[in-house]
């Protein structure tokens, strides 16, 4: 059979593929729209967003560099005016739904009339027309909903030393994770600048914990009555607790000197939080030991009177714990100094202790830090000793219990207990810690991760071979004080640097002391 040659061969030709693919391309949009048009609005709200604020963000980096008045610190600008004023006039934006500041934080409202001026009397207090190559706005960006109903608008927050950062949330399922890859705090948003840690000190509600109150507001006269009555927040129409509701940050800020130790037994529990809102406790320098136990400082020291009790027992998701003293006093079992609750929580949840002394007289075993269920737990240069049961089982002065996702123990100095530091198999990594001179063994003899490394024990039972057997030398064991004595071999120098270490990084010992070249092994650096 004869094919005629100009017969047209099967296929399609560019023009027709074109022409397909723009077919295609219009009935997926109208797809999208149909199927959830609120994605995509919500993209391109988010993509408007990111835009604006790495404009801010270029912006203001030209002013900064021509010395250009940034704005007053602890000072929350935000993108949406004040329907109260007119002109000039600024306000605290009163009466308009905003989340709760510390007392020692404010907002700033300027009028709709001067919103987007870019003179410096706009919602951004800086002058951008100033500027010797002019203003890169000619007004300044707002927020595409702008309304604080959902809080949805633009935040602008200096310091005195002209740092600054822009923040925004974003909504759209594709964006979100955007949020969580600019370098921020705040995993949920999107935030630019060269102060990236102001936004997370903006969320802090600091509530003080001191043994005298007298001419102090909203303090507590001990951690416990801190606890119960949640930081002193606010909480307005969420319930109370709710801190994702709130968007805050509860602080326990400890503080002045302590003639007296705080005796009552405390429970965190019952709050609603998140990995961004967490809860945190901590002693300033006025409250804080110097690396051993001082009974002018502050420190929670708690008598059990039954089995199973914390003087600190977590029952919450993400806290962080720093710098405290706590002495446990127990003749019953099961008691603990800090321990992780007996309770199913977050799959993620982070419970961190670190640069605090912990101490204990017991008769039937009890532990220094214990953990329980689904968490993962980091401990870092604490000092923990005396958890030696003289009557029934065995004290931990640092283990895991049960079914414990994931545990740190990084530069750990533990003394004098019956077993130094536990483990529940390979979900234990243990780095830089000296557990020395405990009865029974310095390490459980449960296997540790094969990450584990640099671990001085005194007996053979360290996870690592070639930090066995090794004396180390304190300044005044009689004394308490676990500082590395400057005749110390065994330690110093002997360590990792944690400072980029995936998992946990740090770069200070237990007194704040930052640690340079070679590390050295347990809480204090030389």
């Amino acid at each position: 059979m004869n094919i005629n040659k100009y017969q047209r061969s099967s296929g399609f030709t560019l023009l027709e593929l074109l022409i397909i693919i723009g077919i295609i391309a219009i009935v997926g949009v109208i797809t999208m729209l149909i199927v959830n048009p609120t994605e995509l609005f919500s993209q391109s709200r988010d993509t408007r967003r990111m835009v604006d604020l790495k404009n801010i963000d270029s912006a203001a980096r030209l002013v900064r560099a021509e010395g250009v008045f940034m704005g007053n610190s602890n000072t929350v600008y935000i993108s949406v005016p004040d329907p109260a004023l007119s002109g000039n006039a600024t306000s605290t934006c009163p009466n308009m739904g905003l989340p709760p500041l510390d007392p020692s934080w404010k907002y700033n409202c300027v009028s709709k009339d001067n919103l987007t001026k870019n003179n410096g009397i706009g919602w951004i207090p800086i002058n951008f027309s100033s500027l010797s190559s002019g203003s890169p706005f000619a007004s300044l960006p707002v927020d595409p909903e702008n309304t604080t109903s959902s809080w949805r608008y633009y935040r602008y927050i200096t310091d005195s030393k002209g740092k600054y950062i822009a923040v925004s949330g974003l909504y759209s399922e594709k964006f979100k994770p955007e949020a969580a890859k600019d370098g921020g705090f705040d995993s949920e948003k999107f935030e630019v600048g060269t102060g990236l840690s102001l936004w997370e000190e903006s969320k802090k509600y600091n509530g003080l914990v001191r043994e005298n109150c007298v001419s102090y507001t909203n303090c507590f006269t001990s951690l416990s009555q801190w606890e119960s009555n949640y930081s002193g927040i606010p909480f307005g129409s969420c319930s109370p607790g709710d801190l994702n509701c709130v968007d805050k940050i509860a602080v326990a800020k400890i503080d002045g000197s302590w003639s007296n130790p705080d005796t009552r037994q405390v429970t965190i529990g019952g709050w609603t939080n998140s990995v961004n809102n967490y809860i945190k406790i901590y002693t300033t320098t006025a409250a804080r030991h110097s690396g051993k136990w001082d009974n002018s400082k502050y420190r929670l020291q708690f008598t059990a009177s039954g089995h199973f009790y914390d003087a600190i027992n977590v029952r919450q998701d993400f806290v962080k714990i720093d710098g405290l003293q706590v002495y446990l006093i127990t003749s019953y079992r099961g008691n603990g100094a800090i321990g992780q609750g007996y309770m199913s929580i977050h799959p993620n949840n982070k419970l961190e202790i670190s640069n605090s002394i912990i101490k204990a007289t017991i008769t039937d075993y009890a532990y220094g830090i214990v953990a329980d269920y689904n968490g993962i737990i980091y401990a870092w240069n604490n000092v923990i000793y005396g958890f030696k049961a003289t009557n029934y089982g065995t004290g931990y002065g640092i283990t895991p219990a049960n079914s414990t996702k994931m545990m740190y123990f990084y530069n750990n100095t533990v003394y004098n207990n019956n077993v130094g530091i536990g483990t529940n198999g390979t979900t234990t990594v243990a780095i830089n810690n000296i557990s020395s001179d405990n009865s029974n063994s310095d390490y459980s003899t449960r296997v540790f991760s094969t990450s584990s490394q640099n671990n001085i024990s005194k007996d053979n039972s360290s996870p690592n071979v070639s930090y066995r057997d090794k004396i180390v030398f304190f300044v005044s064991i009689p004394t308490e004080d676990f500082h590395l004595s400057p005749v110390d071999t065994a330690a110093k120098d002997a360590g990792v640097d944690l400072s980029a270490d995936p998992n946990l990084s740090f770069t200070t010992d237990i007194d704040g002391q930052t640690r340079t070249g070679t590390w050295d092994i347990g809480a204090d650096e030389l």
